[in-house]
């Protein structure tokens, strides 16, 4: 592989060298066709291209490369040209319905209204809608928060007679009973909605979470390790963990999880969800999903009742509380695979909460049951991509013996070691994750330095910066706010 590396590398420095095509070009060439292309490939596209039009030349080049090659490397090598910039994604302002008046509108009409904004933002790419009291209507779209024109400013009547719009008798009482209440929505077309609607200093203010209108599959979610993760699934028993920030797509992955389990296995699933926000259609499994405050009192009542419930697999929305753990953690040590989420950021962190809930006289007994009961931990988060939208980066722990023995030691600090040096167990740290993100170009520096964990993972990003400085390069700036638009589209 090193000999073909040097005629490739000996052709491309022969033709700077004698003036066929300029380095530049041959940079691009690099580039697009890979260190891993044939010599006549690249000549036929120099040829092809217009980069040279005398093809007798390029091949006398061809020849002199393949026997300086069997010398070493040329004095001086040819680097790649900067990974293509992915186009900036236009961003189509939203333009919102006046909303002047809204407050003397019935509440259907009002309930229209906000149908309407729903399907509008959710067309446009946004994740959530905030609806409040004396401000206008914002929404995040790309994890930046944006706003309509300072015009269309709520009045308490306004926001609060567009929030109760969508809501029914039962949780209309709730609200103004407790303060908040929190639901799901589904209008038309099946799409659904996460609703937070709740009392603040201005008056009412709602949030309404976009629900995917489909599942999507843990490749398409941005798991470059999917077959990995997808492989935890065929565990008949034990705890996986999904965990991260709040936004960061927990509910999405979770998701994904089901799916796989839905079409490879023929099993009875069962959800403990706080709202239920995704709708899984019949697969090859028998999915029972029931609602905290809706179905069942809380979730440690709905854990107890789904263990005399026939289940193969139980999904936990969020675990928060000692109870909810302990039988979550029993559960899979009984012959149950339990998938759970939790708001930590890296394995340790995640072990160390769930651990962490008991009391001293438990530890060690807690530390040998998950030691046993845990299957891997999926620990993921945003970060912003060069064409200005998100992507994913994850890490996962596999639980070997090595992990096993940490856990019931005590010593969950060393965790991110073990983790590097677990690739053959199909272990990924989120430092390995953000290396390749750098040099696939699909993230800047900043970010990947912002996130590394070791001081390992920064002495590599600055190596992998030294060997291609093209990544160093600057990233294109954000697109320009549109004609007409207020300026304040990123907060």
């Amino acid at each position: 592989m090193a000999t073909a590396n040097n005629e490739l590398q000996w052709f491309y420095f022969l033709i700077v060298e004698r003036e066929l095509a300029s380095e530049a070009s041959c940079r691009v060439l690099l580039r697009d066709l890979g260190p891993e292309a044939s010599l006549l490939d690249v000549a036929q596209a120099l040829f092809d291209e217009g980069m040279c039009s005398n093809f007798n030349l390029l091949q006398d080049a061809v020849s002199l490369a393949r026997t300086n090659a069997r010398k070493g490397p040329p004095s001086r090598t040819i680097t790649p040209a900067p990974p293509k910039a992915p186009d900036p994604i236009p961003e189509i302002p939203i333009d919102l319905p006046d909303l002047s008046g809204v407050e003397s509108l019935s509440s259907t009409d009002a309930g229209a209204i906000m149908r309407g904004i729903l399907a509008l933002v959710r067309q446009h790419g946004a994740s959530d809608l905030h609806v409040s009291a004396g401000s206008p209507i914002f929404w995040r779209r790309y994890g930046r928060l944006e706003t309509s024109p300072a015009e269309n400013v709520l009045s308490v009547e306004a926001a609060a007679h567009l929030c109760l719009s969508l809501l029914n008798e039962a949780e209309i009482d709730v609200f103004e009973d407790q303060g908040d209440v929190e639901t799901s929505l589904e209008l038309e077309g099946g799409c659904r909605y996460r609703v937070n609607v709740s009392y603040s200093r201005s008056g009412v203010t709602g949030t309404y979470h976009i629900i995917p209108d489909e599942v999507r599959s843990l490749e398409e979610l941005g798991f470059a390790n999917h077959a990995d993760i997808a492989k935890l699934m065929e565990n008949d028993n034990g705890l996986l963990l999904v965990t991260g920030p709040a936004g960061c797509g927990k509910t999405s992955t979770l998701a994904a999880l089901v799916d796989v389990i839905n079409r490879r296995r023929y099993c009875h699933v069962i959800t403990i969800e706080d709202p239920i926000e995704i709708v899984y259609p019949t697969g090859t499994c028998l999915v029972t999903q029931r609602q905290v405050g809706l179905h069942t009192h809380d979730y440690a009542s709905a854990l107890k009742a789904a263990l005399r419930e026939d289940p193969d697999v139980i999904v936990i929305g969020e675990m928060h509380d000692l109870e909810t753990m302990e039988i979550a953690i029993t559960a899979s040590e009984t012959g149950h695979l339990v998938l759970a989420t939790l708001h930590t950021r890296d394995a340790a962190s995640t072990l160390n909460r769930l651990l962490g809930v008991f009391p001293p006289n438990q530890q060690a007994q807690i530390r040998a049951m998950v030691s046993e009961s845990l299957r891997g931990v999926i620990c993921q988060q945003f970060l912003p991509s060069l064409d200005h939208r998100q992507v994913l980066a994850s890490e996962l722990l596999v639980n070997t013996s090595a992990v096993g023995n940490l856990i019931r030691e005590g010593k969950t600090h060393l965790l991110e070691g073990v983790i590097q040096t677990g690739i053959s167990a199909g272990m990924q740290s989120m430092d390995r994750c953000l290396l390749q993100l750098f040099a696939q170009g699909r993230i800047n520096e900043e970010a990947a330095r912002q996130r590394m964990r070791s001081r390992d993972g920064v002495s590599r990003l600055e190596k992998l910066k030294e060997q291609r400085p093209e990544l160093a390069a600057p990233p294109p700036p954000p697109p320009a706010p549109a004609a007409g638009d207020s300026g304040r589209r990123y907060l």
